[in-house]
């Protein structure tokens, strides 16, 4: 299953089974609410999961490598996010585990963007010989030396789908993917049943005009 499958499944439905190249609504338009519908059926699984278990099921995480890189200017060492990943779940657990690729039962701490001032002298600090990292937008900068530059990191994320090209294979559970679809339907539905402006431009310019 692919994001831009499920936003063709959502067509046909909404189309009433046509798949022609002229029908009302066509693919692309769908794949956007795909990819709201994704991180609002996730969350929910999750928080409604959260008294069972704080786990993620592991068909939701994308795992990457990327390389450390050096920040010159603020002498520090960082990986760029290498996705944008479900960032409304607590804790920001979206993040799910980063940690050096060949020790990946030593995982990495999230200290949030004011853990090093705060943890700053704290005995405890020290993490228990665990690396710090902190997000900052696209980046994620880490408490490790300089000579940690080129080291390859690896990172599980809670993708957040619109980060993921269309053909990307999603391993969802049939489950899921009937939620997906029916919350995309729903998100279709609420716009139609929007009032729509049906009325030309120049007409209201006119129509003002009249009016004064």
């Amino acid at each position: 299953m692919t994001k831009y499958r499920l936003a063709e499944q959502c067509a046909l439905i909404i189309n009433g089974g046509m798949p022609q190249p002229d029908a009302p609504v066509q693919v692309q338009d769908l794949l956007l609410a795909v990819s709201q519908a994704m991180a609002t059926v996730i969350k929910a699984t999750y928080l409604q999961n959260l008294q069972e278990t704080r786990a993620i099921d592991g068909s939701l995480i994308y795992t990457y490598k990327v390389a450390l890189e050096k920040d010159c200017d603020r002498n520090k060492v960082f990986f760029t996010m290498p996705s944008t990943y479900l960032g409304s779940l607590p804790h920001e657990i979206g993040v799910y585990n980063v940690a050096f690729l060949k020790h990946e039962d030593n995982f990495w701490v999230n200290i949030g963007n004011s853990g090093l001032g705060m943890l700053a002298g704290l005995q405890f600090s020290a993490m228990g010989g665990r690396a710090q990292f902190w997000i900052e937008s696209n980046r994620a900068y880490t408490s490790l030396p300089i000579s940690s530059e080129g080291e390859t990191v690896l990172i599980k994320l809670v993708a957040a789908y619109d980060g993921l090209p269309m053909d990307t294979p999603l391993n969802i559970p049939a489950d899921i993917e009937a939620m997906i679809i029916q919350q995309v339907l729903a998100i279709y539905r609420e716009q139609q049943d929007r009032p729509q402006d049906t009325t030309d431009d120049n007409q209201k310019l006119a129509n003002t005009g009249a009016a004064k």
